[in-house]
């Protein structure tokens, strides 16, 4: 059958290709697309992803990322996305030039690649760690220019960062406002095709910038509390309502 076929091959060419890309001496750019493509094929089953993550498949498919051809990269980002990242893996990302690299990528490279990319450096810092590494290396940058412009999938991911890169970090809540985030955030807020998600956690990035008071003026200035009161005025989804209150308190 084919699932029996499927199996087949599963069993006997992941060891192979895991074989060919953690090899010392790397083969051409060619052999190496091919073989990332058919893990990245092998990365949609369960059973497959369970071994590459049991045979350190993260690390050694992170390394492909130094290749800069986009197709290369494209399969790594998706192999990559699809293990996960844990503990061990954020460290690795976040003490190492592969942070820069990521937000090159996000920086240079089209929405695929972005997508992917800043998905990771999400999946990084999420649990508020590594955000000094990422405004260090001149990340804020690159993040607000997600922020900036469309598409309206790349600006949510952006605020999901941003609200990681604010929480408790004057720092990085001072540079954010520096790059222009609180403009960009209000104008995603005015945004009459803006999903809820995307509105949601533009909200709760404003929230989060809003705990420190140099942030004040500058949104007030934005003409923040209009937009505040009229999405207080219009929405019906509670999460929205309370990000929103949340952020008006900050500002009080």
């Amino acid at each position: 059958t084919l699932k029996e076929i499927h199996d087949l091959i599963e069993a006997e060419v992941l060891p192979a290709i895991m074989h060919v890309l953690q090899r010392e001496n790397h083969p051409t750019t060619a052999i190496l697309e091919h073989s990332v493509r058919i893990l990245a094929l092998l990365s949609g089953s369960d059973n497959s992803l369970n071994k590459m993550r049991k045979s350190n498949a993260f690390v050694t498919v992170l390394g492909l990322l130094k290749y800069t051809e986009a197709s290369l990269r494209l399969y790594a980002l998706q192999i990559l996305s699809r293990i996960g990242v844990n503990a061990e893996e954020r460290k690795l990302i976040g003490e190492s030039e592969y942070m820069e690299t990521l937000l090159n990528i996000c920086e240079t490279s089209g929405e695929s690649l972005q997508s992917l990319a800043s998905f990771l450096i999400l999946s990084t810092i999420i649990d508020g760690s590594y955000v000094n590494e990422l405004r260090e290396c001149g990340g804020l940058k690159v993040i607000v220019k997600l922020l900036e412009n469309p598409p309206e999938f790349l600006q949510c991911q952006a605020s999901k960062i941003i609200t990681n890169l604010s929480f408790n970090n004057e720092p990085n809540a001072e540079g954010l406002a520096e790059l222009g985030a609180i403009p960009a955030l209000l104008k995603i807020l005015q945004l009459e095709s803006a999903k809820e998600d995307t509105i949601h956690y533009a909200c709760w990035a404003l929230s989060n910038l809003l705990i420190f008071e140099e942030i004040h003026i500058p949104t007030y200035m934005a003409g923040g509390i209009p937009v505040f009161f009229k999405i207080l005025g219009e929405t019906k989804n509670e999460s929205i309502m309370i990000r929103v209150l949340i952020a008006l308190t900050n500002i009080t």
